[in-house]
């Protein structure tokens, strides 16, 4: 594996650096998953991808709500 640096808002930093290994390992493969499908495909494809991606996070319980619950725990 190797790593890379994404940018984010800081309040997201600060939220990425209080979750458990757990929860940082299933958000990156989730990642690496968007990632590696969105460099596969172009243009009116891409947003069809996102979108068969964004199924595939909510069947692995990535629903928006629950991204957003990661995101405004404290």
């Amino acid at each position: 594996m190797k790593k890379i640096i994404i940018e984010v808002p800081e309040t997201i930093a600060s939220k990425w650096n209080e979750l458990d290994h757990q929860k940082k390992k299933e958000i990156n493969d989730l990642m690496a998953k968007i990632i590696a499908q969105s460099v596969q495909v172009k243009g009116a494809d891409y947003w069809e991808k996102l979108r068969e991606i964004r199924k595939s996070a909510d069947s692995l319980g990535f629903s928006d709500e629950i991204l957003n619950q990661i995101l405004n725990e404290e």
